[in-house]
């Protein structure tokens, strides 16, 4: 009875000491340090901009290592779309590898980077607050995108005091950064156009004025004029190096173009607009680009606008007496001379003035200044044959003469 009674309490003396093992051993586990094995990325990929705006660097951390962490060395595996990137050199410089006697990376399998580092067998601990590594390399794609690079192992020496609680890998984003540069501007040739008449059609210059660091292939523009009654589209022209492409057509008075560019330099809209109404009046009309190609790294856009003003004609019968022709005719001499390609008026006297030309639509064509003169030159090698209405405004009295280009 005794035996039995000897062996029971020296099982249960094995099992205390057993529990109280455990015990300890859980309880320097749950103390020891846990670390969170994070990727993270330095800097941001530019893809509108140079090669060195889509170069990538790569930090693996664990944050702060202390000589009491005890870290000898490592070894990694990072996995990453071979596609859109291409890594192919370490980055010791300002991390712990820094310090390690025995290192290296392995580039050659695609989408994987492997490497390890080891102070050797007589080599001491190492500490610090940097990266443990970092690995550098390339975006390979031209457009906006975004990728994950994870860790896909790392192991310690069995002397590091530390615990893996996770890695947390990283999303690698690629943009298109807004710059001041990257931009597309419509742009009209002139502020306004005035003093027109009914059923005149006038040639509108849009020019179109690009920024740099952009993969402009294709745009959209709206041109609109805020006055329907008054000013409709006719028709619109490309540049040569302008390829169209589509036009919604809205109404009269409002388009929307869209076009390829096959050249950036130069490029150019001819807007045809006819002004529908007799009265005095205006509009404005404005231009402004909406869309522009996927990818085509335009930030901004810039748009215009050009006031178009109208002149009503009033058309009243003019008397001209028998006599009053007489003394109209005797006071001005004019012809045209073809050598000099104008023509040439003549005053009894010398007159200081204003003399405007019109064509037969009452559409003014020229205006010439006159400083105390009795003989005027009125350039007309730009003018078709046909009779014109030259009106001649002074202080003293006005004049009206017919003049015939044949």
């Amino acid at each position: 009875m005794f035996r039995f009674l000897a062996n029971w309490l020296l099982q249960g003396k094995i099992f205390l000491l057993i529990t109280v093992w455990l015990l300890i051993l859980s309880n320097q586990t749950a103390k020891a340090d846990t670390v969170d094995v994070v990727l993270s990325q330095v800097g941001s990929i530019d893809v509108c901009g140079d090669k060195s705006d889509k170069d990538i660097i790569i930090l693996i951390s664990i944050g702060r290592v202390l000589q009491s962490d005890s870290l000898f060395g490592f070894n990694f595996e990072i996995s990453y779309d071979s596609v859109k990137f291409k890594f192919h050199s370490p980055v010791y410089l300002n991390t712990l590898a820094e310090f390690f006697d025995i290192k290296d990376v392995n580039f050659g399998k695609k989408g994987l980077v492997r490497g390890y580092a080891s102070v050797g067998l007589l080599g001491s601990q190492i500490s610090g607050n940097r990266p443990l590594i970092g690995i550098y390399g390339d975006y390979l794609g031209s457009c906006a995108d975004s990728s994950e690079i994870k860790l896909n192992y790392i192991e310690f020496t069995d002397e590091f005091k530390k615990v893996i609680r996770s890695y947390k890998p990283t999303m690698v984003q690629a943009v298109e950064v807004d710059k001041p540069n990257r931009y597309l501007k419509t742009d009209f040739e002139l502020n306004s156009i005035s003093d027109l008449r009914k059923d005149t059609i006038i040639d509108i210059k849009i020019n179109l004025e690009m920024g740099t660091q952009i993969k402009l292939d294709t745009a959209t523009i709206v041109i609109k004029a805020d006055n329907k009654k008054l000013i409709a589209f006719e028709d619109f022209e490309l540049s040569k190096d302008l390829e169209f492409i589509s036009n919604e057509y809205i109404d009269s008075s409002f388009l929307n173009i869209k076009f390829k560019f096959n050249n950036n330099i130069n490029q150019f809209i001819n807007l045809k607009a006819r002004v529908n109404e007799n009265k005095t009046d205006s509009s404005v009309i404005k231009v402004n680009p909406i869309y522009t190609n996927y990818c085509s790294c335009v930030k901004r856009f810039f748009g215009d606008s050009i006031i178009v003003r109208s002149k009503e004609k009033i058309d009243t019968p003019t008397v001209v007496s028998e006599e009053n022709n007489r003394i109209e005719n005797k006071a001005i001499i004019s012809y045209y001379d073809n050598n000099t390609d104008s023509f040439i008026l003549n005053f009894k006297e010398n007159i200081s003035g204003v003399l405007k030309l019109y064509n037969l639509c009452g559409l003014l064509i020229n205006e010439q200044k006159i400083d105390w003169s009795n003989k005027i030159y009125l350039e007309g090698n730009y003018l078709n044959n046909g009779i014109y209405l030259g009106i001649i405004n002074t202080n003293l009295k006005n004049y009206k003469i017919i003049l015939i280009k044949n």
